[in-house]
């Protein structure tokens, strides 16, 4: 008992505490690897963990720029990645993709879109769309993006009636923001709360596209295991020690810290 109580009291001060309720984390396993997303979905020669959950944003077109795509290339890939990803997951498992509209030469380009058109080539259902706001949805934009996000989720080859819909409510505030293109805390924490009520057979949250690890800390936070995959060194470096009471003090620190509110 004094060896696993020890255990505990390592793992909540590695994870820190939960910055919404103070709460100690009891943390899960991490593992983070530095591949390109779609070669490493693809070299899995089971697909995705059966009992996983996905949550990820891919990457903007702005992240392609220094290799001179065009747009329409971009979208292509856009749309081919957000295939890949639900062909490689395997029946009944849910995707969320978190991912913000952006302006582009007088274009407004949904993602959301871009999304569904990718899937819709998969045996899928949309379980739900929701809003992930920034404090007014209808202010004037100022930025290359919109202000909010769209959160949408997908069950692969669905294994429950279509009546079983994701009830994450439909508004949500985004919450802590440690960098520019980061997940809002607060939202991802509701998603996995609500996935830990709904599907507890879900032991694992994967992110493809993990970046500095928002997805994979907040999993953390809450008791999941978490996988994820970035093709920069850089950022698997700190995808693999980030936790969400560490990336607010860092964030402060530097000045990037971005809190919209916890409020549902």
């Amino acid at each position: 008992q004094e060896a696993r109580a020890a255990a505990k009291a390592k793992k909540r001060k590695a994870f820190g505490h939960d910055p919404e309720t103070g709460e100690a984390d009891i943390g899960g396993e991490r593992t983070v690897e530095c591949s390109d997303a779609l070669e490493w979905l693809r070299g899995s020669p089971n697909g995705l963990p059966s009992n996983c959950v996905v949550i990820t944003s891919m990457p903007d077109f702005s992240e392609f720029q220094a290799e001179n795509w065009p747009l329409d290339r971009w979208k292509d890939w856009f749309r081919g990645a957000a295939e890949e990803l639900m062909r490689q997951a395997q029946p009944g498992t849910l995707v969320f993709f978190y991912q913000t509209d952006i302006f582009h030469e007088g274009e407004h380009i949904s993602k959301f879109l871009l999304v569904h058109e990718g899937v819709s080539r998969v045996d899928c259902v949309l379980r739900g769309h929701k809003v992930v706001h920034f404090g007014a949805t209808d202010n004037k934009r100022t930025t290359t993006a919109s202000n909010f996000t769209h959160l949408s989720v997908y069950e692969k080859c669905p294994v429950l009636p279509m009546e079983n819909a994701c009830t994450v409510p439909d508004l949500l505030k985004r919450g802590d923001q440690f960098w520019k293109r980061g997940m809002g805390v607060h939202a991802i924490r509701k998603v996995l709360s609500w996935i830990r009520e709904e599907r507890p057979s879900v032991k694992t949250v994967v992110d493809p596209f993990c970046g500095l690890g928002t997805s994979l800390a907040v999993a953390n936070m809450l008791g999941f295991d978490a996988i994820g995959v970035d093709h920069s060194g850089r950022l698997v470096r700190k995808a693999k020690m980030v936790t969400v009471a560490g990336m607010r003090l860092a964030a402060q620190k530097k000045g990037t810290f971005r809190d919209s509110g916890a409020e549902a």
